[in-house]
């Protein structure tokens, strides 16, 4: 039986509460694609939110070991359909340069800007988990909810 090759990347590499809000996308990507369709990359600290939800097949760790040229090569030998770069910072950009089938976060950062410096408020502003399953070209109203993946062995037994 051959493994079954992930058909999206996706990237984000901090804060611990935005990597939880990408669970909405990880559980699209499980509904519609199947377990094991996606690889993660996100730092080290946050690996373990991640790495035991069905739809994710790898998770990479940028560190010393593995460099942003390695995981560059990384991304190259696996020829991902998708990129999914739902941080859209300078280092997802590096990650990403070059590559096509990329899908950026729209952060709306002037949005951002007047609602935070002018209390200038221009609905509609969206939820974060709504920006990130829109890189996958989904417009929902609702907002989505998120849910994580915890071992049966590892769960708190009251």
């Amino acid at each position: 039986m051959s493994e079954k090759k992930p058909l999206y990347l996706i990237i984000r590499l901090s804060s611990m509460g935005d990597v939880a809000l990408t669970m909405p996308v990880l559980d699209y990507l499980l509904t519609h694609n199947g377990p094991s369709c996606a690889d993660y990359i996100t730092k080290k600290a946050f690996k373990p939110l991640i790495e035991r939800h069905p739809a994710v097949n790898h998770v990479y760790i940028p560190d010393e070991d593995l460099s942003i040229g390695k995981l560059r090569r990384i991304i190259r030998k696996n020829k991902y359909p998708t990129i999914l770069d739902l941080h859209k910072n300078l280092r997802s950009y590096l990650l990403t340069l070059g590559f096509t089938h990329i899908h950026r976060i729209k952060k709306e950062i002037i949005k951002r800007f007047l609602l935070s410096k002018f209390k200038i408020y221009n609905p509609p502003y969206p939820h974060v988990t709504q920006k990130y399953l829109r890189t996958l070209g989904v417009h929902k109203n609702a907002i989505p909810s998120s849910s994580l993946h915890i071992p049966p062995e590892e769960e708190i037994r009251t």
